[in-house]
């Protein structure tokens, strides 16, 4: 089972005991692309955040003009440092959250959750 079965069987548990209310799972099958667009458009927005976090730790804060001299220059002699902190930090950290967010949105929109009281959960 996944965490994702895991975590709706645990909720289903505790709306079922506690607040007396029955779950029912319809499966929609389907083509995921909206999902698919969604986690790729969120993971890109982390890689833009952390990459310019990462930057700013690593170089300060530089100026446009400072930033095309630098993009000019040839890479011969760059610390593979640099390099690898930078595979190692942003890309694959936004990388691992592509994946993730793309399982769970492409599980998830499969799920369409209805609910029925069993009682009303107010007494009058």
């Amino acid at each position: 089972m996944t965490l994702i079965q895991l975590g709706l069987i645990g909720i289903d548990w505790f709306l079922k005991r506690f607040i007396q209310i029955d779950l029912e799972f319809v499966d929609y099958p389907g083509r995921p692309y909206g999902s698919l667009v969604s986690a790729f458009l969120l993971a890109l927005a982390y890689f833009f955040l952390v990459a310019s976090n990462w930057a700013n730790q690593n170089f300060g804060l530089l100026t446009p003009e400072q930033i095309v001299y630098n993009l000019r220059q040839p890479m011969e002699g760059v610390d593979s440092n640099f390099i690898s902190s930078f595979i190692t930090g942003p890309l694959l950290g936004s990388l691992v959250l592509l994946v993730v967010l793309a399982v769970a949105l492409v599980y998830l929109r499969r799920f369409a959750i209805t609910c029925q009281l069993k009682k009303p959960l107010f007494k009058k």
